[in-house]
């Protein structure tokens, strides 16, 4: 019995029976036979959880667990996936007249390998079956771990991210002051970074800041060498309200 962690309270009551005294009754038959059978449960819940929970009879867990085995789960055996899946590929391949048996490409069977497949066996054979049936070749060259990943879903999802992005990316007019004020200090950052931080030594295609003394005025320039001349470059607007000028300052330079 496959699944036996979801069997109805009732029909365990039933199998219970079978189980400890060897009889039973057809459905709309009130004759009753005897049976001597084996009984093989396999399932993935954990059944003495559901017995505390009152989902699952004790008494019939103490019946089946007379031999417990446990199994481990195909991502564990890794040189079982490709020979599971050879086999279900060649069977399919049957199927569906073809005279060819298929074959699986390195990265299908890397895929194959890596993926963790939380359905088992029965996974690997849908996802199999699929690959071959769609493929064109004897080759599969594609797996189709999902088959319903909508792409169209996708689209609208990419569509929808991408007026998002494009409303975000939409200028605060309100916020020009302070882009102004980065814009600049971004320009002085990569003057220094291609000067190599030198500020003393004057080269024909360096730049000139304004400095101040102790009482706030401007005495000097810091030198600012580089060696990519540029076209221009705005004062940052803390150093013009140190200037005496904007002209002078852009003499200098």
């Amino acid at each position: 019995m496959d699944e036996i962690g979801l069997i109805p309270l009732e029909v365990q009551e039933k199998i219970l029976r079978v189980v400890e005294y060897g009889t039973y009754e057809r459905v709309g038959s009130s004759v009753t036979h005897e049976v001597n059978v084996k009984i093989i449960g396999a399932t993935n819940a954990d059944l003495p959880t559901l017995c505390n929970e009152g989902k699952f009879k004790e008494d019939l867990l103490d019946r089946l667990s007379f031999e417990v085995l446990f199994l481990p789960p195909l991502r564990e055996r890794g040189e079982d996936i490709l020979l599971l899946a050879s086999y279900f590929a060649s069977k399919m391949a049957l199927e569906c007249g073809r005279s060819e048996m298929p074959v699986f490409s390195e990265e299908v069977e890397a895929s194959l390998q890596s993926y963790p497949w939380p359905g088992n066996v029965r996974e690997l054979k849908n996802v199999v079956e699929r690959a071959v049936y769609r493929s064109d070749t004897p080759e599969i060259e594609h797996l189709d771990f999902n088959p319903f990943d909508n792409p169209f879903t996708q689209r609208e999802m990419e569509r929808e991210e991408g007026v998002v992005t494009q409303k975000q990316t939409q200028l605060d007019l309100s916020q020009f002051g302070q882009a102004r004020i980065d814009l600049d200090v971004s320009y002085l950052a990569e003057a220094l970074k291609q000067a190599g931080g030198a500020t003393r030594e004057r080269q024909p295609s360096s730049w000139a800041l304004p400095t101040t003394n102790s009482g706030g005025d401007c005495t000097g320039n810091i030198r600012i060498c580089c060696n990519t001349p540029f076209d221009g470059l705005f004062m940052h607007p803390v150093y013009a309200k140190r200037a005496a000028s904007l002209s002078d300052f852009q003499s200098d330079l």
